[in-house]
């Protein structure tokens, strides 16, 4: 599953990985001390087209090239000099793709005994919650939520936001305590993180 999002800083990679397999997009995070105006007006100029302020950051705009492929191999540091030399901008970094994995099933060992905490008769199913793993040397896929239930702490009252590809927010299951203000679509540029399930296969 790929999910691409803005990288406000550049991150420090292990010393396997490999700089090589990075896709560079056409989207470049800027600071425009001038604002949104002068963001709009830089944008302009330079052929991009201005995407958003970035989250809650004051003057950090998310810009995306007119013409530039939307991924490349290699990046494309003459547009990053010709941004970061503008007088009227502070910062400049060309973004790139960022790979994510989902947590695999834990296939058979979803029904290993575990100790029944509370009369739930789908317990032994959550495999998320607990550590049902029948030998050390298999990966273990759990939350740690337990410890923090032992602790007293439910999390009432506590909204929270989680990177996902796609959310069925209309689910039954979901749909109470959903937060639509609290979510968004970094795929589209949008509000709604719903799936789609068409060729292109994004959000799902």
């Amino acid at each position: 599953m790929c999910c691409a999002f803005v990288v406000l800083f550049s991150i420090a990679r292990s010393v396997d990985a490999s700089f090589g397999d990075r896709q560079y997009l056409n989207e470049w995070a800027v600071e425009i001390p001038g604002g949104p105006d002068a963001a709009r007006s830089i944008a302009k100029e330079l052929d991009y087209r201005l995407v958003r302020q970035i989250g809650t950051l004051e003057n950090h705009y998310l810009f995306k090239h007119q013409t530039h492929p939307s991924r490349t191999k290699r990046s494309a540091d003459h547009i990053t000099k010709r941004l970061s030399e503008d007088d009227r901008v502070s910062w400049a970094e060309q973004q790139y793709e960022k790979q994510r994995s989902k947590r695999a099933s834990l296939g058979s060992c979803r029904n290993c005994p575990v100790d029944k905490l509370f009369d739930d008769p789908m317990w032994n199913q959550q495999w998320y919650l607990q550590d049902t793993r029948t030998s050390s040397s298999l990966p273990k896929l759990d939350l740690h939520v337990i410890p923090v239930w032992r602790k007293g702490i439910t999390g009432k009252g506590v909204v929270i936001t989680v990177l996902d590809d796609g959310l069925e927010w209309n689910h039954t299951d979901i749909y109470p305590n959903y937060d639509a203000a609290a979510s968004y679509d970094f795929n589209d540029n949008d509000p709604d993180p719903f799936p789609r399930y068409d060729s292109t296969n994004e959000n799902k």
